[in-house]
């Protein structure tokens, strides 16, 4: 596996759907409205965001062309359904402080302690659980009301730089940079 590929995981086992040739190295991956498509964010030859993204059609599992790439915003990490959001802040070296709040700047409405110093994250089930990656590669599934830890794993051998969940949330791609899609 090399940085040019996107794998494609089940979420319960998460086993290797599929491995899908890109072409070039991967920066970004999210999955399209529907479901039926990625849209992978490649970079040139120089490690620079290119002007379009590749488009992957998922139940084909192979690059189908090429859209306008949006312009470089900062990330917000909203919950579906657009009344909450995650926040979150360094609690030393080796866990991180989360708290699902209500928006524009509400009180937090649950909170836990994340196991590592997270990098990205991933909300699931409404905000009941996330996932979590962190700067060694590593990455946790956590009930976000306790902070209990359902899955711990090595994914990556770097930081995760980004968790995207299919709509309905069976799948995930995490991308990190050692130059992996999974």
């Amino acid at each position: 596996i090399v940085g040019e590929n996107v794998l494609l995981l089940d979420t319960l086992t998460l086993k290797v759907l599929a491995t899908i040739p890109i072409g070039k190295a991967v920066a970004s991956t999210k999955f399209g409205a529907d479901g039926t498509q990625l849209v992978v964010g490649v970079l040139d030859g120089d490690r620079r965001p290119t002007a379009n993204d590749t488009l992957v059609d998922v139940a084909q599992k192979k690059v189908v062309g090429e859209q306008p790439a949006p312009p470089l915003i900062s990330r917000v990490l909203p919950v579906p359904g657009g009344k909450t959001a995650l926040r979150h802040r360094p609690a030393g070296l080796s866990a991180t402080n989360v708290e699902l709040f209500e928006l524009p700047d509400g009180p937090a409405i649950a909170k836990c302690k994340v196991p590592l110093l997270a990098s990205s994250f991933l909300v699931l089930k409404d905000g009941a659980e996330l996932i979590a990656g962190d700067t060694d590669g590593r990455m946790v599934h956590v009930e976000l009301a306790t902070g209990d830890v359902k899955h711990s794993w090595s994914a990556h051998s770097s930081t995760v730089s980004r968790l995207v969940a299919s709509p309905a949330q069976k799948q995930f791609v995490s991308i990190s940079w050692d130059g992996l899609c999974k």
